[in-house]
């Protein structure tokens, strides 16, 4: 596997966590109303978008850049 599709892999996986411990913040929340729990959740949330705009950028990088041979 090359760097790139590993680079890839693991953005997605990152971006997969951040969701679930989005979703996992949220629900606490809303059973305990505990601001941490609810700063916890949009925090995750927030960095899973910006990893979303993140690979999407970098997915029309390597498209554009030859490989180094």
């Amino acid at each position: 596997m090359s760097i790139k599709s590993f680079h890839i892999v693991f953005v997605a996986c990152s971006i997969a966590l951040s969701a679930f411990i989005g979703v996992w913040g949220i629900r606490e929340y809303s059973a305990t109303r505990n601001a941490g729990e609810l700063a916890i959740g949009v925090g995750a949330i927030v960095g899973g978008l910006v990893l979303v705009v993140y690979s999407n950028w970098f997915i029309k990088k390597i498209r554009t850049v030859k490989e180094l041979r």
